[in-house]
């Protein structure tokens, strides 16, 4: 089978599709929009659309080569089965598991790619989506990137009802962070988990934050749309969940710590709470030992040095090194600092060296501006205790750690971390606003604008 990655038409077909998906999403969302923020929405989709179209653009005619390329041969792979192999009913087709699809595909040159178990399920993703899209890379790109837009904006709009104060600071986290929107947006596991995160968020929000209707069947819907979300994740790329999960526990935790009337029981389960807190994050680095081979702990530091080995040979200039790895659990904790770091504030400006860098190196810099200044304006001794004393910024922060933790140590390389570290983004710029606001009483865009003025 001869794939054809862009025909003349297929343009013809992603502008009919961008604006049905418009007028589709306007009704999907329509409930939204009495927070006065659909101008929100048009820009966001607009970029989502834009990043989507160049994604296909930058893979094809710039790299050459990339994941998001065999993702779609491999869909178009999967789809063709329904009508090569014989005796195949479509749910048989629908429910194909991988060690199947292997059998009936090992002729395919790059098979080893496309039979990994974490690829199989954007493999079929695709390969369900070309029914839709007439076989057309953009259009999937495209219908990919509309997934993670429902995802964000829904988690936009639940964070948004917890915190109305801070509609821009939500709104710059979640929808116009440059690499999430960029990134986000391509026919990519990244695009599928970040947008279930999206949805999970919310989720949470939903049956345990926020008020409005709420019956034992609301509160079912949401978590089977949680519990989906989770599976899909789980799997994709189950490190994620493992990070996103202990912070939630503790959230929850918290709010029903909040409800204790007696002032003394409130304040004697704090401890309590602090040990939780250090045993998830012990619990989340035991997980990724006993359950992921890319990240179990006792491979990390072979996985690492191994990556590191292999692409300092193919494109030195992106790659960096955190130094020796101690193959142990306290070592790979003394290298948790210098994981989050390159996750949250590099790639420097001083290690660029090619244009797509350079628009990470000048995020990342901003970031940590952000950072620096929320810092210093709320307190560097104080902002422990603030963060203590608040489920989601517990929740922002340990997720921010443990993914930025498993993300910064095996990524190895600074193409790969701007695309691995998208779903950081989001949940540690709310972290950080919102400690700003709890500390300040002021959002941090008003108290910025305001000083200037």
């Amino acid at each position: 089978m001869d794939i054809e990655y862009i025909r003349w038409y297929d343009y013809v077909l992603f502008i009919i599709y961008a604006i049905l998906l418009y007028f589709i999403s306007i009704r999907i969302f329509k409930k939204t929009f009495i927070y006065n923020f659909k101008k929100y929405f048009d820009w966001f989709y607009f970029l989502k659309v834009i990043a989507a179209f160049l994604y296909v653009h930058i893979y094809i005619y710039y790299y050459g080569y990339g994941d998001t390329l065999r993702f779609f041969r491999f869909g178009q792979y999967y789809k063709g089965l329904l009508y090569e192999v014989q005796n195949l009913t479509f749910w048989d087709w629908i429910f194909l598991p991988n060690d199947t699809f292997k059998n009936l595909m090992s002729y395919r040159i790059d098979y080893a790619y496309g039979f990994a178990e974490s690829s199989f399920l954007i493999n079929k993703f695709s390969g369900y989506l070309s029914f839709f899209s007439f076989n057309t890379f953009l259009v999937n790109t495209l219908l990919f990137s509309f997934f993670s837009l429902i995802g964000l904006w829904y988690m936009f709009v639940g964070l948004y009802e917890m915190y109305p104060k801070l509609k821009k600071e939500v709104a710059v986290a979640i929808l116009f962070v440059p690499s999430v929107v960029f990134w986000g947006s391509g026919l990519m596991k990244d695009t599928i988990c970040i947008g279930a995160l999206g949805i999970m968020t919310y989720n949470v929000c939903r049956i345990f934050f926020l008020k409005g209707k709420r019956n034992i069947w609301v509160i079912l819907r949401h978590f089977a749309i949680f519990s989906i979300c989770a599976y899909v994740i789980s799997s994709i790329k189950i490190y994620q969940l493992l990070a996103f999960l202990p912070g939630v526990f503790i959230w929850i935790f918290y709010s029903y710590r909040d409800n204790i009337r007696s002032n003394f029981i409130r304040k004697s389960i704090t401890p309590i709470i602090i040990i939780l807190i250090l045993i998830s994050i012990s619990f989340g680095l035991q997980l990724f030992t006993e359950n992921l081979e890319n990240y179990a702990i006792e491979s990390v530091m072979d996985t690492a040095l191994g990556m590191s080995y292999n692409l300092s040979h193919l494109d030195a200039g992106s790659t960096y090194n955190l130094g020796p790895i101690d193959p142990s659990i306290f070592g790979l904790i003394k290298k948790i600092p210098a994981a989050v770091n390159v996750s949250l504030f590099r790639p420097y400006l001083w290690e660029v060296n090619n244009p797509i860098m350079l628009l990470s190196a000048f995020e990342s810099l901003i970031v940590f501006l952000i950072s620096i200044v929320v810092l210093f304006r709320v307190g560097v001794f104080k902002v422990p205790n603030k963060i203590l004393g608040s489920g989601i910024l517990l929740f922002c922060f340990i997720f921010s750690l443990i993914f930025g933790f498993a993300t910064g140590i095996s990524s190895q390389n600074f193409g790969s971390l701007v695309r691995y570290k998208i779903p950081i983004m989001p949940l540690y710029l709310i972290g950080i606003f919102i400690l700003y606001y709890n500390a300040k009483g002021q959002s941090f865009f008003d108290s910025i604008w305001n000083r200037k003025s």
